[in-house]
């Protein structure tokens, strides 16, 4: 996980990671995930989600997954 970090990069940075990972362009990353969150495109089902910040993260969370219209996990993460 990447969880309860933060990093500062410029937006060409974030771009390259998400594109093609940690590369050179991409500058220095904390993240242990590898990137390439775009990677292959919308057929290969890449993605990012916005999602706005929560500063009461610190007390945990709840994700609930949803396929189509129907509730598929809740996940109660706590820090």
């Amino acid at each position: 996980m990447n969880d309860n970090h933060t990093e500062y990069h410029t937006v060409a940075e974030f771009l390259e990671f998400c594109i093609n990972g940690p590369t050179k362009k991409a500058g220095v990353w904390k993240s242990v995930f590898p990137g390439k969150y775009l990677e292959g495109g919308k057929a290969k089902g890449g993605q990012l989600v916005d999602q706005r910040l929560l500063p009461r993260i610190s007390e945990g969370e709840v994700r609930m997954l949803m396929v189509k219209d129907a509730l598929f996990q809740i996940i109660h993460k706590k820090p």
